[in-house]
């Protein structure tokens, strides 16, 4: 049996983060004999529940720089003792990093976080993450990540040390795999696809029973899903330049009103981040749209958490779909719903490019009225042909998602 430790995600309130969680366990277990899967969670209790009905034990951890800094403090002292025969291992009687000690390999699975986009200290935290598993000869294996950019020299530096001593890594796009090259990564990279491709949804019955619980009739036609993004109108409210075009819920407002106008649609508002005691919640900017939308009797907003897999099935039930969250978006392109996607950070723009609909994302900074309405009218005019290619490009994607799993079975058959 081999114990896994997976880093970076969690089965609760982020549900992008929740479908590479469920699909890459799910992937593994198709590959390795009798895995044993652990997660290190901040939203312990949560996850507990989340996580049962998929045979993953749950850790609670506090995280946090000062933490870190100690656990590899003591991991240093720990190593230089050992060198000379001396055993301290007091120093790693803490429950974490026994967890981690235990384990036969660590897989970071923290999707976008590895950068600088998020603030230096994510790239640092994810650097240390690499540097403990190091320090305790564990392999690491950074899992089909979106990597970069990184904006400061220290970060760089740091970085470029840290990923050049992982023992697999897997880039999910080709921008990550370029800039990669770019800062003079020198370990292997394997370009491969989001785990979230593989994300299975539902028996349709289930589907269905939702669909009736939410009041949504797929009868009534076109059916439009949109995924806001609170993280984006948070981005906009902090953007000290003020250089933003246009407020994204003017915005988002406007297109809704067109495709209610115009296409006479019914849209259902689909929340992929639920955060309960938490400021980030996609239900609170759907709900800022809902306020001043003109059609409202047209409009479904989504309040209940439903799972990655049952929001995948509500997507694939959409004539089109409009989306702020990339796992909104491969959730849809994976069922073969047109797709607009609306882009804050690279990996938007890498992962549409896999599937060759690079034409149909627009950045949320510059983005106007006017370019929303002209790719939706593009898309809707093109959607048989948007909706064939999706379908075979889908299948080289799941194969690539495939090779993962192909790839982590290979190294832990190269360090028995």
């Amino acid at each position: 049996m081999k114990k896994i430790l997976i880093i970076g995600a969690t089965c609760s309130k982020n549900r992008g983060s929740a479908a590479m969680l469920i699909s890459t366990v799910k992937t593994l277990r198709s590959f390795l004999a009798d895995p044993y899967f652990t997660i290190l969670s901040p939203y312990h209790e949560l996850d507990l529940k989340n996580c049962s009905p998929y045979n993953i034990k749950v850790m609670g951890y506090s995280g946090g720089i000062l933490r870190s800094i100690s656990r590899l403090s003591r991991l240093l002292i720990w190593n230089i003792f050992g060198l000379i025969g001396l055993s301290l291992n007091r120093l790693i009687n803490e429950e974490l990093l026994k967890e981690y000690n235990n384990s036969d390999i660590i897989i970071d699975l923290s999707g976008d976080t590895f950068s600088d986009d998020y603030g230096s200290i994510a790239s640092i935290s994810s650097c240390f993450n690499i540097i403990l598993c190091k320090l305790m000869k564990k392999p690491i294996v950074i899992y089909a990540q979106s990597i970069g950019p990184f904006k400061t020299k220290l970060t760089e530096s740091l970085s470029r040390f840290c990923l050049n001593r992982v023992d697999l890594l897997i880039v999910r796009d080709e921008i990550t795999k370029n800039y990669l090259h770019e800062i003079k990564i020198a370990n292997t990279i394997h370009y491969t696809a989001d785990s979230a491709f593989l994300l299975e949804t539902p028996h349709p019955k289930r589907i269905r029973e939702i669909l009736v619980k939410e009041k949504i009739d797929i009868k009534n036609r076109p059916l439009i899903g949109i995924s806001a993004s609170q993280h984006i109108y948070d981005l906009e409210q902090n953007n000290t330049k003020n250089d933003v075009k246009t407020p994204y819920v003017t915005l988002m407002t406007n297109i809704v009103d067109f495709l209610t106008d115009k296409l006479d649609a019914q849209i259902v508002f689909i929340p992929h981040v639920m955060n309960n005691d938490r400021p980030v919640d996609d239900r609170y900017i759907g709900k800022k749209i809902y306020e001043v939308v003109k059609n409202k009797d047209k409009i479904t907003l989504i309040n209940t958490e439903y799972s990655p897999d049952e929001l995948k099935g509500i997507i694939g039930q959409c004539d089109l779909f409009i989306g702020a969250r990339m796992h909104a978006n491969i959730a849809a392109t994976s069922m073969c719903v047109p797709t607009l996607a609306i882009a804050y950070s690279h990996k938007t723009y890498g992962i549409m490019g896999m599937l060759e609909m690079e034409n149909y994302v627009l950045d949320f900074g510059t983005m106007t009225v006017e370019e929303i309405i002209s790719k939706v009218n593009d898309i809707w005019i093109n959607k048989e042909v948007i909706r064939s290619k999706l379908e075979l490009n889908i299948e080289i994607l799941k194969k690539k998602a495939l090779h993962n799993g192909e790839l982590v079975k290979e190294l832990l058959n190269n360090i028995e």
